[in-house]
């Protein structure tokens, strides 16, 4: 009969065991682990929290929507359109505002004449929107005589005070009302000249309810 083998005898070994010591150093090697670990978690959240913010940026202001209207009050024609041939023209004129479609006014055949008070009167009228920071758009005027077809393309009439320019070139400023462009302006009026005496010198103007002497002449 064989005999009988111990039941705690039937696990195979592993190996030595750890001494008590041992496992206890382990423990608490990995419980210094841990603490380091929450800190360092925490201070990484301290540095979050206490880190200056970064300013958001500023917001574009709204854009600016208005009704633009252009109204040209009074046509004269100075010079003869059609190769010396002293005749009315057959004038119109053709409006751009912004950035809008080119309009184009009634033919009017007639040398002077209240623009703005006819039928279908030289007015003309565009929404505008401005966007961001912009305060400025152009306005563009032609006038033209229509030939018909037969003598080619309309002329283009000079409208310009400018040397070598024909057409009426504008820029209105939304935020103050006024216009410049082409050596004219609206909306400021300058300091009235002073007053020069004969020699060029310059005088003071009169003082009010005195009447003023022959120089200067203010």
């Amino acid at each position: 009969m064989p005999s009988s083998i111990p039941p705690s005898s039937t696990r195979p070994s592993t190996g030595p065991a750890a001494p008590p010591s041992s496992r206890r150093s382990a423990r608490r090697c990995l419980g210094r682990r841990l603490v380091a670990a929450a800190a360092a978690t925490a201070l990484l959240l301290a540095g979050l929290w206490l880190m200056p913010g970064v300013p958001a940026a500023a917001a574009d202001p709204p854009p600016l929507a208005m009704t633009v209207t252009v109204s040209l009050d009074w046509f004269e024609r100075f010079e003869v359109p059609d190769d010396g041939i002293d005749e009315e023209g057959e004038f119109y004129p053709e409006v751009k505002i912004g950035d809008n479609a080119l309009q184009t006014g009634r033919i009017v055949s007639d040398d002077a004449f209240h623009a703005s008070t006819i039928p279908n009167p030289w007015v003309f009228t565009q929404q505008v929107t401005l966007s961001g920071d912009q305060t400025t758009f152009p306005v563009g005027i032609q006038i033209k005589d229509e030939d018909g077809g037969a003598n080619a393309a309309d002329d283009r009439m000079d409208i310009s005070p400018q040397n070598q320019d024909i057409d009426l070139n504008l820029t209105y400023n939304a935020l103050n009302d006024t216009w410049t462009g082409d050596s004219l302006a609206y909306g400021f009026i300058p300091p009235d000249p002073p007053c020069h005496d004969r020699d060029g010198n310059p005088q003071a103007p009169p003082l009010p309810g005195r009447p003023s002497s022959p120089t200067p002449r203010c």
